[in-house]
């Protein structure tokens, strides 16, 4: 199987490459005959980036989103407004494929940083896809749904507010996170957002999935295009705390993230966008 991963917008650009960047990410995906665009970031960057790559945003079969920050999801705006000013017909209206949460209010303080844009809208466009399951695109393409969160090092920590099923404000775990799974015959490609639910938790649950499938029962992860969300460069949340874990806080957190990562036979990684410097000296030791 052919598999094409573009990055339409990350943070950072490269010299002599004349694209644009933003703090967000936009992926678009060539695997298993179908054309994936993972995240649109936060305007409309990732859809001029496309037009330089000759890459044809209308020709996509699904969108998925991996969580509804503002930075992964506010291009759907720009993305609607770009199908309509070109008059975009559709056989087949476009796949969305997200957890439930994701289009809930998000808030940090003050400013708003969920998803903007009404779901009847959405609905115009794009036949939704809510699962806290995994979904399987094709027999090889699975969008992981919610992820669980085994380990007591990642996804403990709140990133503002959002509100439950009676609409109170709760703290926002960003339970939405989620990532997708190419399984491969070398093994599975594990592409992520902001990966809020912890980059090892993704990379056991993505194994667990993917093994449901007996050709790939002994497969381990070959390749990672991920980003790492920290809000801590020491093991979290619990520095300084009384917490059961506390005799490990003294550990840099980026010292058991290279641990794990290596534990769990992770042979590449591709990293880009929230800690890009940090991850990269992670790569570099993998």
């Amino acid at each position: 199987m052919t598999i094409k991963i573009a990055v339409l917008v990350d943070n950072n650009t490269l010299i002599d490459s004349y694209f644009c960047g933003e703090p967000g990410v936009s992926y678009y995906i060539e695997a298993d005959g179908r054309k994936i665009l993972f995240d649109t970031g936060y305007s409309n960057i990732f859809i001029d980036n496309a037009h330089t790559l000759n890459i044809d945003l209308s020709q996509i079969t699904d969108l998925a989103l991996s969580h509804g920050h503002n930075d992964h999801t506010w291009g759907l705006n720009h993305l609607i407004q770009h199908y309509d000013r070109r008059n975009c017909c559709f056989q087949k209206k476009i796949d969305l494929i997200y957890h439930p949460d994701a289009l809930l209010p998000k808030c940090f303080g003050s400013k708003v940083i969920g998803a903007n844009i009404p779901k009847d809208v959405l609905d115009a466009y794009f036949d939704s896809k809510q699962t806290v399951e995994p979904y399987s695109l094709t027999e090889n393409i699975i969008f992981l749904g919610q992820i669980p969160r085994n380990n007591h090092f990642e996804g403990k920590e709140p990133i503002g507010s959002t509100v439950d099923a009676n609409n109170q404000t709760i703290d926002d775990y960003v339970w939405d996170d989620s990532a997708l799974v190419i399984k491969t015959s070398a093994g599975i490609i594990i592409v992520t957002g902001c990966s809020h639910a912890g980059i090892c938790n993704i990379i056991e649950y993505a194994k667990q999935v993917s093994d449901c499938s007996p050709p790939f029962r002994a497969r381990l992860p070959t390749s990672l295009a991920a980003t790492v969300y920290m809000t801590d460069l020491r093991w979290p949340p619990w520095a300084g705390t009384t917490s059961p874990a506390a005799h490990n806080s003294s550990m840099p957190f980026c010292r058991i993230l290279i641990a794990a990562l290596i534990s769990r036979s992770c042979s590449t990684s591709h990293s880009g966008h929230c800690q890009i410097r940090l991850f990269n000296g992670i790569s570099g030791i993998l």
